[in-house]
């Protein structure tokens, strides 16, 4: 009987790392589209319901934003940002630090600019999920939700939830704008918390 030969044969020796990373990739990505089509149904509250609540200003219109993020390689997601209308940060899963929570506040460039989209936006019209074309479906994507909590004049609160995967088309501007800033907020904190 012949053996398959081992060790120095560079034919072979790179295959198994290359698969492995491919299976672990795919399973990932389908663990991902899992919690993606989940979130739908449920509403994960990952920076603490008594926390969402304290920081959702009691003033008439005020609001909140809670932007969250799984998948890519690692499947751990680029963490997520609690943003209220008075300027509160809460950045929660930042980077490899998947327990480390950072409060802050907004800059005046940052509140000033996330006041005009979210006054701008119409939530009412955001589509509860927005999907990929099949094709730019695979692997290593980033799966986003959002969460606009916002305080009615009477004090009621509306929430309305949405969701897309980082090649997701179809996102009207409004909802572009609003989450596009509160990314850049989530990355500029992640950058300045490093304690």
């Amino acid at each position: 009987m012949r053996s398959i030969p081992r060790g120095d044969d560079s034919a072979t020796n790179w295959l198994i790392p290359v698969l492995n990373t491919a299976c672990m990739a795919l399973l990932l990505s389908l663990l991902g589209d899992v919690a993606f089509a989940a979130s739908a149904e449920a509403e994960v509250d990952t920076s603490g319901s008594s926390f969402k609540h304290s920081l959702l200003p009691s003033a008439a219109d005020a609001w909140l934003l809670v932007l969250d993020s799984w998948g890519g390689f690692t499947g751990h997601g680029k963490g997520g940002v609690t943003i209220a209308s008075d300027g509160k940060v809460l950045a929660h899963r930042l980077g490899s630090r998947a327990s480390k929570d950072c409060r802050t506040r907004l800059t005046e460039v940052e509140h000033q600019a996330l006041t005009q989209a979210v006054t701008a936006a119409r939530p009412s019209a955001w589509s509860a999920r927005y999907e990929p074309a099949k094709e730019k479906a695979c692997c290593d994507r980033f799966t986003w939700s959002l969460r606009f909590h916002q305080r009615e004049a009477d004090g009621a609160e509306r929430t309305t939830r949405t969701g897309w995967h980082d090649a997701s088309e179809g996102r009207p501007q409004d909802l572009l704008a609003v989450a596009t800033i509160a990314q850049s907020v989530m990355t500029s904190v992640s950058a300045s918390c490093k304690t």
